[in-house]
């Protein structure tokens, strides 16, 4: 992705170069977003990520269709990157810090999370090599990267926001806890030593 970015020439160069510039410019995008501290939503942001994947789409479909149909070992190893880079963001989601900032849960990602998006976009590289190698287009790296980064990115913020869920959940039950307790001890308290009732 990264090194064909600025490739020149024919044979369908031209949108390879498009596809690797948006692919590299929304990965530089997603690292600034996720050591960002930011709330964590109530539920997935679906609009914006859906218009990634529209223009992922649109990028990966021309390169991969001007190609002629795709082998099944070229088309295996493509839906293989996809199926690992979900399963990195699912682990990259459980990297980010979560923490309360008064009544709003906040993220933050940190050197972890940045290294398996590394790991992430390596892998996906590495698979665009080895789809050339068995007959697949060149180039599938950079042709699919917006799709691939923009799959990867919507799979992490829905495992987020049911790790925010669940974190909601218990601290909404620890104050229900609180709560009863303090209706218990107040019940149990010896007549006379409650708040103190003023007759007018």
């Amino acid at each position: 992705m990264l090194g064909t970015a600025f490739a020149a020439g024919g044979n369908g160069l031209g949108q390879l170069d498009v596809g690797a510039i948006f692919g590299v410019l929304f990965f530089g995008y997603l690292l600034y977003r996720q050591v960002q501290a930011r709330p964590v939503p109530r539920e997935p942001r679906l609009q914006q990520q859906g218009l990634f994947l529209i223009v992922g789409l649109m990028l990966a479909v021309p390169l991969l269709s001007g190609h002629g149909k795709l082998s099944g070992a070229a088309l295996g190893i493509l839906l293989a990157s996809f199926v690992v880079g979900a399963t990195l963001a699912v682990a990259r989601a459980h990297t980010v810090k979560l923490w309360w900032d008064g009544q709003r849960l906040m993220r933050k990602g940190g050197a972890l999370s940045i290294s398996l998006w590394l790991v992430s976009v390596a892998l996906h590289i590495g698979a665009g090599v080895l789809n050339h190698v068995v007959g697949g287009p060149a180039g599938a790296e950079s042709a699919t990267a917006m799709l691939y980064l923009a799959v990867a990115s919507t799979v992490q913020q829905v495992a987020l926001v049911q790790r925010g869920k669940r974190r909601r959940i218990r601290a909404r039950a620890a104050r229900q806890e609180r709560e009863a307790q303090a209706a218990r001890a107040a019940q149990a308290a010896p007549e006379g030593l409650g708040p103190s009732t003023v007759d007018g």
